[in-house]
């Protein structure tokens, strides 16, 4: 029975919001992690959806520009809950073990996330599972030298030291029952940073490379299914402002599932929205960059200070798309 697409937005207004805490619920004693055997292969790149050229809607690849923080100097700081849950609590806790190649991952395997959901009228969760994976994780001091994090977690790996690459992939499934049928959600996302060149800025806050950020998300809402593909390229040259909003000078290109675009950058204000265009081949977009929530904002920054990638990884959570 096709489920009502209210309950299908109450579900989502529930991971997006943050997660509620009940009584904890016993923990999946198995060591599979199944989000670590997600790859490129599980996001055909023929099955994308095609964004129009909307501004409205999630369907538009304006919206989609103008509702991406990584465009920001300083991006808007999380508004999530601070209440959390077993999983989210894991994110904090987990340590770094060391992996071939003079790399670290790190993994948190399968376990209930029923908790993260709370109470929500009219379903009821009869399973869930959700497991994380990050690896190829190599972290350097400020003069690029290699960091050993064995046993350590995000909050305490280092001071003033930066991702140089990273990937990391997360699963979740859950399983309901509701009056009005059986309800039935499936995400996956895979994220990577880097090609392997540093992407923290120099002395004069200036990137010295180019700084690629790639990230997929599909999602299965019963038998309607979604795949899209983020991603981010900043441009070596591309200078950051400790104080302003905006980047200055350069450009960031990027691509939105079938659209790739540009941003271009005043050269000599923080305080000027940069421009963009894209096309999907056929059509084409251009503008003034918009953010939709341009209120308090924090310091963009790849520095593994205290909190930072738990708050990444917490955000990556509550924004999947459903």
């Amino acid at each position: 029975m096709k489920i009502n697409k209210i309950n299908i937005l109450l579900i989502s207004s529930v991971l997006i919001i943050g997660c509620s805490r009940e009584p904890e619920k016993g923990n999946d004693d198995s060591s599979t992690n199944t989000a670590q055997s997600i790859t490129n292969s599980d996001f055909s790149i023929t099955n994308y959806s095609t964004y129009n050229n909307s501004s409205s809607s999630d369907s538009g690849v304006v919206y989609q520009i103008n509702d991406d923080s990584g465009f920001y100097d300083n991006q808007p700081s999380s508004s999530s809950s601070s209440t959390s849950c077993v999983f989210l609590d894991a994110l904090s806790t987990v340590t770094f073990e060391e992996d071939s190649n003079n790399t670290y991952k790190l993994a948190i395997n399968d376990m209930s996330i029923e908790d993260c959901f709370g109470s929500i009228s009219d379903i009821t969760i009869t399973s869930s599972k959700g497991s994380f994976y990050m690896y190829g994780v190599v972290i350097v001091d400020s003069s690029g030298n290699a960091i050993d994090v064995t046993g350590k977690t995000f909050s305490n790996a280092c001071s003033n030291c930066y991702l140089k690459s990273k990937a990391q992939a997360m699963y979740m499934s859950v399983s309901g029952t509701s009056s009005q049928g059986n309800i039935e959600l499936i995400s996956k996302q895979l994220i990577s940073q880097s090609d392997g060149t540093a992407c923290n800025w120099n002395s004069s806050s200036t990137y010295t490379s180019d700084c690629y950020q790639q990230s997929y998300n599909s999602s299965a809402v019963g038998t309607d299914s979604t795949i899209a593909l983020h991603k981010l390229i900043f441009k070596s040259g591309l200078d950051g402002s400790s104080s302003g909003t905006y980047f200055t000078g350069g450009t960031i290109t990027f691509q939105y599932n079938n659209w790739n675009g540009t941003m271009t950058y005043s050269s000599n204000s923080t305080s000027a929205a940069p421009t963009y265009s894209a096309t999907d081949g056929t059509n084409s977009v251009s503008g003034t960059y918009n953010y939709s929530s341009s209120s308090s904002r924090s310091k963009r920054d790849n520095n593994l200070n205290t909190n930072l990638l738990d708050q990444q990884l917490i955000n990556s959570f509550q924004n999947f798309v459903f």
